[in-house]
């Protein structure tokens, strides 16, 4: 099986074969890793805890190593440069003799390690010094170590000493408004590398808003109803005939026939004298009036009428817009009024001639017209708001926002200089659609308050877009949803006052517009700009009286533009406003929070001192140290319950100052969780935290200028170079002028990323891009450094680099990590706190790993012979045993063995003649200290053991 791999220490634990390579594809050096840290290594390096000096220490230690030197990194390690197990045996019994004089406190030895050896060859390719494999060999000295390989890897940095803190300017706080036009600066800096989205969008608003015009090119803007001119139709049918009856010559008798009402009895109409004659007729006799309706209904076209006794019954066709019932109803009022008067009813005005015309409505002359233009203007004006939610979407969701925010930028800045930015698009496309429809038409009413309304619309639309993009993650589906919701709502609209027209009462249907308005328009923004456009075209006569003549009303009363200008105005206050409670975390008024009784507002020292049992003691320590301390960075009792109940955080506490803090975990451990409240990205269930003594619960503004925050994943602009992302946040920061520019040319040298200076974020490499993170959260010099995974994914001679650059730069402050890599918490950190849902163990490194003070022994065994004799070599030290991983790796504890006589024991190096370790004489193997990553494994592994079985919580309760 062969592996491509970066991380080395993987390499080490899985590889039975290892190769090296450079490029262009050259092999550096291939063999087992026991190998290649034998022969490539510099030799074994011995850390000694004394208040002595190096010196004098040196001194004892080359009375056994003459070629040993002090480590430039490290004043109390040592560096060998021997691999001979009998010579480190002996280094080590002489200090153990010079213990009391020289007043040491103890000693380690470590090895070489996988990762020492792969960048020193890379350091000696990169300098042109590439040396054979065999060549390497040879120069070895004779007991085993290789100290021209050593020069080069001195020479490569891999022991770079620290400096001093570099001179930055502290950051201040700034108002929303400075930082708003910081984020202006910024969003015209992208604009000028990526415009064509807001091209796109004036191009759509203008082409909606003003193609559409051709339909009311004949349109006559009036206030005359289309009943004015309607048909007056007579009801009086001996007059009416025509109007009752087929005219056009080609009927049928049947057909004739069906048009002629029943008339009983008989002689019913001789009362009416002539004007009975024009009324065609079927005279039937009164007995026979209702069984012939009853046979013949399907084919009365009119109905009948019966008068007997002075009771007249109407008979008549009633489908929808009939008026043969209005007719005949009529007729029979005639006949009785001339029975009742005799023959005098014609000559005292008895003749009752009714007409029918449609009473007075809201539809007036040309609505067809504009009911087109106002289809289109409507969704237009829903769409291209929709495009302010494409950059604040993506800048969310590449993580963009949570880095600006976490590194001083108040939501409210962030969104004002997101409105500021947009708000003169706005004016523009307000503007040129006004000053298009000026000069096309004059159809429109007061265009001058019709703009003030579209540029409210406008306000009110980009922050209706900006809520859209704080819960729905893709750029291309916030848009969907913003666009295709305005336009729905819009065209819901303008059918809801259409329906409403159509079904209402006349009387009514004003109220119930008003109605209609004013419900709807509390769903979106877009409502009421819908119904601007309605009385700006005098669309459903909003802008007349009902009597045909033009409300004397001003431009701004509510029943005109009024209503669209208020509620725009509510919109943007109660958007704004949710978009602040959005961004600072939902907040809930104290009275109005859910509690758990678990959980208790005193500081439960004691909770917090459940950790492992192996560190118990050292946990509560720390959380009763925190409570009083004033650390840079404290983190006080927090604990995070998420809905269902899950609790992530369980009251964890440490504090972090003047040091690198690793915050060390498995998956699910609560480190993701701790960091998001660490940085104010989650408000804690409980507990707090405190940033240079300021709240980051109750104080976020003022607490984030004292942090600096690097995500795991790059979270830059992609359209702005390096030097501008500098700029930016350094005036995020309070810097500007000489002082930001000064501060910006110190950390970009700070970090190497000189050369890249104007290089775009999205052209650099991983390594350079995490570089350019660091450098973001150290600008304005915070006093807390977060960092999140600083080198996954990057190569093992990148990471050293990338290490080295972050000890020099973060000198002086509280630094936290959250990482999976033991060897870097071992490279970076001198504190370490590994947390499992809750603080299992707190400390230095090295007080950690001296709780299992055990050395490791690893064999190249590539036969069973071998072994076998390497299994009977480890028979000699009490309490050894094969490691859990691998078997050619063997644990031997230090206690009952000293460390010096393991050294002697491996080398041979003992009085009495021993024939296992002659059999074992050529046996290759290295010896390596355990590190951090067993004590994490140890505890882990414990807390899994002993963790309580899940129980049910505890209810909830208002408090």
């Amino acid at each position: 099986m062969s592996i491509h791999e970066q991380f080395l220490d993987e390499a080490d634990l899985l590889a039975d074969d290892i190769a090296i390579l450079a490029a262009p594809g050259k092999l550096l050096a291939q063999g087992s890793p026991v190998s290649l840290k034998s022969r490539l290594g510099e030799g074994y390096v011995v850390t000694v805890s004394t208040d002595a000096s190096p010196e004098a220490v040196l001194d004892v230690i080359r009375t056994r190593a003459p070629h040993a030197a002090q480590e430039p990194s490290d004043q109390g390690a040592y560096i060998l440069h021997t691999k001979n197990a009998s010579v480190v045996g002996e280094v080590l019994d002489a200090l153990e003799s010079k213990k009391k004089e020289l007043g040491i406190d103890g000693y380690d030895v470590r090895g070489t390690s996988m990762e020492a050896i792969f960048l020193g060859l890379m350091g000696a390719s990169d300098t042109e010094e590439v040396v054979e494999f065999d060549e390497l060999a040879a120069v070895q000295s004779k007991d085993g170590a290789n100290p021209e390989l050593g020069r080069k890897l001195s020479r490569t940095g891999l022991y770079p000493s620290d400096t001093a803190p570099l001179p930055l300017s502290d950051g201040r706080k700034t108002s929303p408004l400075r930082q708003a036009l910081t984020g202006f600066h910024k969003r015209w800096l992208i604009l000028r590398r990526s415009w064509l989205t807001y091209a796109l969008m004036v191009v759509i608003a203008l082409a909606g808003a003003c193609v559409p015009l051709i339909f009311l090119a004949d349109r006559s803007d009036t206030c005359s109803f289309l009943e004015d001119i309607e048909y007056i139709q007579p009801l009086y049918l001996p007059f009416a005939t025509s109007d009752f009856m087929p005219t056009s010559g080609f009927e049928s008798a049947s057909v004739l026939n069906s048009y002629r009402p029943l008339i009983a009895p008989p002689n019913l109409l001789d009362s009416l004298g002539g004007q009975a004659q024009a009324l065609p007729q079927t005279p039937i006799q009164t007995s026979a009036f209702e069984s012939t309706l009853r046979q013949n209904y399907r084919n009365l076209s009119l109905g009948g009428l019966s008068v007997a006794s002075g009771v007249a019954t109407v008979a008549w066709e009633a489908s929808s817009g009939s008026k043969a019932g209005m007719a005949l109803l009529n007729l029979a009022s005639n006949v009785l009024v001339h029975q009742a008067l005799g023959s005098g009813a014609d000559d005292m005005g008895g003749r009752i001639v009714a007409e029918f015309q449609n009473l007075p409505g809201a539809w007036v002359a040309g609505t067809g017209a504009a009911l087109k233009w106002e289809g289109f203007f409507g969704a237009s004006m829903g769409l291209w708001p929709a495009f302010f939610v494409l950059y604040v979407s993506s800048e969310r969701r590449s993580s963009v926002q949570a880095m600006q925010l976490s590194n001083g930028m108040t939501p409210a800045g962030l969104w004002l200089g997101h409105l500021l930015f947009d708000f003169p698009w706005v004016v523009l496309i307000s503007t040129i659609v006004t000053i298009v429809f000026a000069t096309v038409t004059s159809q429109f009413y007061a265009l001058g308050v019709l703009w003030i309304v579209m540029v409210l619309y406008g306000v009110a639309g980009a922050l209706f877009a900006y809520v859209i993009s704080t819960f729905v993650r893709s750029p291309l589906a916030a848009f969907a949803v913003a666009g295709g919701f305005n336009v729905v709502i819009s065209v819901l609209y303008t059918a809801a006052y259409m329906l409403t027209l159509t079904y209402s009462r006349a009387s009514n249907s004003e109220r119930n517009l008003q109605i209609v308005h004013y419900l709807m328009a509390l769903i979106t923004p877009v409502v009421s700009m819908v119904r601007a456009g309605f009385v700006s075209i005098n669309l459903f006569s909003i802008l007349c009286d009902g009597l045909g003549n033009y409300s004397p009303s001003a431009p701004g009363s509510m029943n005109k533009f009024g209503a669209p200008i208020v509620y725009l105005i509510g919109w943007i206050l109660f958007l704004f406003g949710l978009l602040m409670w959005i961004e600072y975390g939902k907040p809930v008024p104290k009275q109005l929070r859910f509690r758990r009784k678990a959980l208790h507002e005193q500081q439960d020292v004691e909770q917090s001192s459940r950790g492992n049992a192996s560190f118990a003691d050292e946990v509560k320590a720390e959380a009763e140290r925190v409570q009083q301390s004033d650390d840079a960075l404290r983190v006080l009792n927090v604990s995070k319950v998420f809905p269902g109940r899950f609790t992530a955080v369980d009251d964890v506490s440490f504090g972090v100052d003047n040091e690198t803090f690793a915050m060390l975990g498995p998956n699910g451990a609560g480190k993701t969780t701790t960091f998001n409240i660490i940085r104010g990205d989650i408000r804690p269930t409980k507990g707090d935290v405190r940033i240079n003594g300021m709240s980051i619960v109750d104080e976020p503004a003022s607490a984030r200028v004292s942090l600096g925050v690097t995500p795991q994943f790059s979270a830059a602009d992609s359209q702005l170079t390096v030097r501008e992302h500098m700029m930016i946040y350094g005036s995020i920061k309070g810097l500007h002028g000489e002082e930001l520019k000064r501060n910006v040319d110190m950390l970009i040298e700070a970090t190497t990323l000189g050369q890249y200076g104007d290089r775009l974020a999205s052209k650099l490499s991983g390594g350079n891009a995490r570089k350019l993170s660091l450098a973001l959260a150290l600008i304005g010099n915070p006093r807390v450094i977060l960092i999140d995974e600083y080198s996954t994914g990057i190569d093992a001679a990148t990471k050293r680099a990338m290490w080295k650059t972050l000890r020099r730069v973060s000198a002086g402050k509280a630094v936290v990590i959250t990482t999976h890599s033991m060897e870097e918490a071992s490279a970076l950190a001198s504190k370490v706190g590994i947390l499992s849902g809750r603080m299992l163990a707190v400390g230095t490194t090295q007080s950690l790993v001296s709780r299992f003070p055990t050395y490791e022994v690893h064999f190249t065994a590539r036969t069973p012979a071998e072994a076998a004799r390497a299994q009977e070599l480890m028979t000699r030290f009490p309490g050894a045993k094969q490691a859990d991983d691998v078997a050619t790796r063997y644990e031997v504890p230090i206690g009952k063995t000293t460390l010096a006589a393991l050294f002697k024991t491996l080398s041979g190096n003992v009085k009495e003649e021993d024939p296992i370790q002659e059999r074992s004489a050529d046996l290759e193997y290295t010896v390596e200290r355990l590190g951090l990553e067993s004590v994490f494994l140890k505890v882990i592994r414990e807390h899994e053991r002993t963790k309580p079985e899940p129980q049910k919580r505890s209810g909830w309760k208002w408090w």
